[in-house]
C-alpha cells in the first residue's frame, strides 16, 4: 500500500448517494451542510416488540421512473437501492453513453446485511410450509450478489467486479486501479434495513430511546435523547446507497472528467480485540489504523486538516475515536465531523457516505457540521474543532476518512485536494 512512482494516481470523478436526505449527492450534501436530519419517528412495524423508534429511511422509489427501459421482473428493493446509487454516481462522473470500453470499467459493491428481505421470505416459507413448498426460484433471490448481477447487467460493466460483505469497497478499488486491473472502478456500499434488524437492536438495548413530543421533530427529539444518561452501546439506524467513482488520474484528465478529490492512500486493520457490539471499537485500533494510513501517504498529522469520523454518536468519539486523535495529534489542531447523526448508521453504505461528504467538503471549501452540540465531544490536549454547524471558507489540503465495518475491520482513507 505504500506510495510508488510507478503506480498511477487515483482520483474520485463521481459521487452518488441515496439516503434519508433524498436522491443524489448534491441533495445529500446540501442537506448535511444545512444541518438537516433525515430522522423520522417510526411506529409502523411488522414485527411485534417494537414501539416508536428513530429511523432514517430512504425515500420510496418507483424504479421505472429512473430506469424506463427496465423490463419485468423488476429487481428486489435490495438491488434497486444499489442501482439508484450507481446511477447517480455514473451521471456525476459523466459516464453515461461514454465510449470507454466496458471491460475497463469495474464494479465493487459492499453490503453488511445482503438480501435480507429475500432470506426472510424464503425461511418463513420453508419453516411454515416445509421444504416441498420452498421455491428454488425464490432461493436464488437470497444470494448476496444478486445486486451485483442486477447492476452489472443493466450497465453492461465487464471489468473487475466483486461483492464484499462488511468491508470498504473503495480500498479494494484503489488497489485494483493501482495494479492496472481497470481504468475506472465504481465502488458502492448499500443496505436495506428490515424491521427484524431493528427488533434485534431493540431487544439488545442498542437503540436510542425515543420519547415523542408533538412539538418536536425527530431530529430535535434525538438531541433531547442525548441529554439522558446511558447512551453507551446505543445507536440510530438508517439506510442508504452511497457510491464513488474511482479513476486513474491520467485517464480522467484525458477524457476531461472533473476531479473531485484524489485518494492518496489507506490502511485497514482487523479490530485488535473482539467486541460483542459491532459498532464498539477501541482506541488502540483507531490510533493504529490512522497512524499507518499517514505513513502510507507519507504525511504527518499536521498535514491533515479534517477527520471525517466513523463515530455515529458522541459516546463512540469520546471512548475511542477522539482518544486516538488525541494520541496522534498531541497538542496539535484538527477539525472533526461525522455525517452519521444526520443519516444514521447505514452499515454497508457508511464508509462511502463519509467519503462522499469529505470529497465534496474539499471541493466546496468548508467543513460540514455534525448537527450535535459541541459540548457532547470531550476536549483533551488536542484542539479538536468539532462544529455543530457548517464552517465556510476553509481550505482543506488533506482529509482523513475513518470507517468501521461489520466484517471486523477499521479503515482510514486519506484524500488530497486536487486544487491546492
Amino acid at each position: 500500500m505504500g506510495a510508488s512512482a510507478s503506480k498511477p494516481r487515483i482520483a474520485i470523478t463521481g459521487v452518488g448517494v441515496v439516503s434519508s436526505l433524498g436522491i443524489g449527492a448534491e441533495t445529500y450534501y446540501q442537506g448535511l451542510r444545512m444541518g438537516k436530519s433525515g430522522a423520522v419517528v417510526k411506529d409502523t412495524w411488522t414485527e411485534e416488540g417494537l414501539d416508536k423508534a428513530f429511523f432514517y429511511p430512504c425515500p420510496e422509489i418507483n424504479i421505472k421512473d429512473y430506469f424506463q427501459d427496465l423490463k419485468a421482473p423488476f429487481p428486489q428493493r435490495y438491488s434497486q437501492l444499489a442501482m439508484m446509487g450507481c446511477q447517480t454516481a455514473v451521471r456525476s462522473a459523466g459516464l453515461e453513453n461514454s465510449e470507454i470500453p466496458n471491460d475497463r470499467i469495474g464494479l465493487l459493491l459492499n453490503t453488511s446485511l445482503a438480501a435480507n428481505a429475500a432470506v426472510e421470505n424464503y425461511l418463513e416459507k420453508l419453516f411454515r410450509d416445509g421444504p416441498q413448498k420452498a421455491s428454488p426460484f425464490e432461493f436464488t433471490k437470497t444470494v448476496s450478489n444478486t445486486a451485483l448481477g442486477d447492476v452489472t447487467r443493466y450497465y453492461k460493466f465487464r471489468g473487475a467486479s466483486s461483492l464484499l460483505l462488511g468491508e470498504n469497497s473503495v480500498t479494494y478499488g484503489y488497489d485494483l486501479l493501482r495494479n492496472n486491473e481497470a481504468d475506472i472502478i465504481i465502488c458502492g456500499g448499500f443496505d436495506e434495513i428490515r424491521d427484524i434488524l431493528m427488533l434485534s437492536y431493540e431487544a439488545n438495548d442498542h437503540l436510542v430511546g425515543c420519547h415523542p413530543d408533538g412539538e418536536l421533530t425527530a431530529g430535535q427529539l434525538l438531541l433531547k435523547a442525548l441529554e439522558r444518561e446511558g447512551m453507551e452501546d446505543k445507536t440510530v439506524i438508517g439506510e442508504a446507497a452511497s457510491f464513488v467513482v474511482l479513476e486513474k488520474l491520467e485517464h480522467a484528465k484525458a477524457r476531461g472528467a472533473g476531479i473531485i478529490a484524489e485518494v492518496v492512500n489507506y490502511h485497514t486493520e482487523s479490530d485488535h480485540s473482539y467486541q460483542r457490539f459491532i459498532f464498539e471499537r477501541n482506541e488502540e485500533t483507531f490510533a493504529s489504523v490512522m497512524k499507518e494510513s499517514l505513513e502510507h501517504a507519507r504525511l504527518q498529522p499536521a498535514d491533515i486538516d479534517c477527520v471525517v469520523g466513523a463515530s455515529c454518536l458522541p459516546w463512540q468519539y469520546n471512548n475511542y475515536e477522539g482518544k486516538a486523535i488525541e494520541e496522534l495529534w498531541g497538542e496539535g489542531e484538527v477539525y472533526f465531523t461525522t455525517v452519521k447523526p444526520m443519516i444514521g448508521e447505514t452499515f454497508g453504505a457508511s464508509g462511502q457516505s463519509s467519503l462522499v461528504a469529505a470529497a465534496m467538503m474539499m471541493k466546496n471549501r468548508e467543513v460540514l457540521g455534525h448537527g450535535l452540540p459541541e459540548k457532547h465531544f470531550h476536549q483533551g490536549k488536542t484542539r479538536v474543532n468539532a462544529p455543530e454547524k457548517t464552517v465556510e471558507s476553509v481550505d482543506l489540503r488533506h482529509v482523513m476518512v475513518n470507517s468501521i465495518h461489520s466484517g471486523g475491520n477499521t479503515t482510514s482513507i486519506i484524500l488530497r485536494n486536487p486544487n491546492l
